[in-house]
């Protein structure tokens, strides 16, 4: 697939605004995760730290604090880990899409992890993920992920349910009411840790192909009761993915390079069965979101922490930057606003300890103009055939083209690998691997006789003689395209 380099999409009508600033400086407000109540105001929630004396402190087992394998910073912050630090979730609410915000609500949260998982039932009370494993201490506290609702607007929580316990601890880092009512949750879970547990330090099990496993839960209930988990990215690393639902109804899931992440990208289909995920797909071009949201004819617009805002045409295979924005803030969050503008917000500077720097809660508000979406070009291969096609022939045809016109005279680089099998699963001959580069011509074609390269090919098709060609495309001086394979 290729894709033009040209200006993609323009932000017009940029705004910078700071949300929330602690009252103290240096302040820790972070963490912001938003959400639409069913009335249609905007919400936001946040952490923040303060000083002040913290109740529910506990020290921290000396066997616990080993089993976590996390730097201290870290550590003291998942553990409620200070007597004189609160932690604390706001809740603030926009009436007028962002323009101005209220605080609503404010708890203290005992150390529990619940930072993006948020939404609003109909009745207006707010639902949160929750995970106690970081305050599991000894092998008595059994980890819980799960549930907690709010009637009052977040200043007292309830257990509301449950999704995981026992031998298995999660991070809730998605909660999103579908436009049927369906609730999802998404949350990435892996075995229990701490003394007496299934690992006995966090991430431990050298035989694992992936640390963690990642997995979609619905409700159909307001999250009273859920079925899952339908594992989705399997066997990849993906800590922080997203998930939003498309026109169709269906849920698409990107994973970004957050966290050394793959960028990867795949289509959970929902059927009158349940959930059906389909295939995992690496994305084509550009720098795919940690947070994105699904307009109404289907473009996704998103950012990634330091990095620049864009937006895809095409279901996340490929992202193309929008111009005229400031580089996004740590740890977005992105929703699109009624009259079609987007608000994305987020917090200043990163993983900070609390006291190092003065960390606030802001946005950026903006219109994307200029969606020029070029056309999809391709670089395609196909196997050639005898002159009466009868039989195909050790010959390949690659066909370069870009907005319904061929592409002549370009460099299309042929990679070939030869394996020759005595049986059907025979692996064990060593594989020949060559590299050829062609010209297309006129109509856009670069051909490739594979004899040419391996010359004690038989004439005749040989059921034991296997071979695989890829072409790759790479863009001269002067090409407004960028790579094709």
């Amino acid at each position: 697939m290729i894709k033009t380099q040209k200006v993609f999409a323009k932000a017009n009508n940029v705004e910078v605004k700071d949300i929330y600033h602690p009252e103290i400086r240096p302040g820790y407000a972070c963490w912001a995760s938003q959400w639409r109540a069913p009335t249609g105001e905007l919400l936001i929630a946040f952490d923040e730290k303060r000083r002040a004396p913290n109740k529910s402190y506990r020290p921290i087992p000396l066997e616990f604090w080993e089993s976590m394998g996390l730097p201290i910073k870290y550590q003291v912050s998942f553990c409620n880990g200070s007597p004189d630090v609160l932690n604390e979730s706001v809740i603030m609410r926009s009436k007028d899409e962002g323009e101005t915000w209220e605080e609503i609500g404010r708890s203290d949260t005992h150390g529990l992890m619940n930072v993006f998982a948020y939404t609003s039932l109909p009745d207006g009370s707010i639902l949160r993920g929750i995970d106690t494993s970081y305050l599991s201490f000894t092998e008595s506290e059994i980890p819980v992920t799960g549930i907690q609702r709010s009637v009052d607007g977040g200043n007292t929580w309830d257990l509301y349910s449950i999704l995981l316990e026992e031998d298995f601890c999660g991070c809730m880092y998605r909660l999103k009411r579908l436009r049927d009512g369906t609730l999802a949750a998404l949350c990435i879970y892996t075995s229990s840790f701490g003394p007496g547990r299934s690992l006995q330090q966090r991430g431990s099990d050298p035989n694992r192909v992936s640390p963690h496993m990642t997995g979609l839960w619905i409700s159909s209930d307001d999250g009273k009761n859920w079925t899952g988990p339908t594992v989705i990215l399997p066997g990849i690393s993906a800590p922080e993915p997203d998930f939003n639902e498309l026109s169709s109804g269906d849920l698409l899931v990107l994973n970004s390079h957050v966290q050394h992440g793959p960028k990867m990208r795949q289509v959970i289909h929902r059927k009158k069965t349940g959930l059906l995920p389909g295939p995992v797909y690496k994305v084509v071009n550009g720098v795919v979101p940690e947070t994105f949201c699904v307009t109404k004819s289907d473009l996704l617009v998103g950012s990634t922490r330091g990095g620049p805002y864009v937006c895809s045409n095409d279901y996340g295979a490929s992202w193309n930057e929008v111009s005229g924005l400031p580089k996004s803030e740590y740890q977005p969050f992105i929703v699109e606003l009624n009259d079609g503008r987007f608000l994305c917000a987020w917090h200043m500077h990163g993983d900070c300890a609390f006291g190092q720097y003065h960390q606030f809660v802001g946005q950026h508000v903006f219109t994307l103009d200029s969606a020029e979406f070029p056309e999809t070009a391709q670089l395609k291969i196909t196997r050639d055939m005898n002159e009466d096609k009868t039989q195909y022939i050790h010959s390949y045809t690659a066909h370069l083209s870009a907005y319904g016109k061929n592409l002549p005279n370009r460099k299309v680089k042929f990679h070939t690998q030869m394996q020759f099998r005595n049986t059907y699963d025979d692996l064990s001959s060593p594989a020949a691997e060559q590299e050829v580069i062609k010209t297309t011509d006129a109509n856009g074609n670069a051909r490739l006789d594979i004899c040419e390269l391996y010359p004690d090919l038989p004439g005749e098709i040989n059921r034991h003689q296997a071979y695989e060609i890829k072409a790759f495309f790479k863009p001269g001086q002067g090409d407004p395209f960028n790579e094709a394979e």
